[in-house]
């Protein structure tokens, strides 16, 4: 029926934004860990 189309259509889209946000916010995540190890390493060589 059109519903459950409906309904599968929605989930697919839905499921394809996750995992574009998930996929910037993991982007986002790695690039502050480098800025936090560079830092660290600045600060332990004193």
């Amino acid at each position: 029926t059109s519903s459950i189309k409906k309904i599968a259509d929605f989930l697919n889209s839905f499921d394809m934004s996750c995992r574009s946000r998930l996929a910037t916010l993991n982007e986002k995540l790695t690039a502050l860990e480098r800025r936090i190890e560079y830092i660290e390493a600045r600060v332990s060589s004193g």
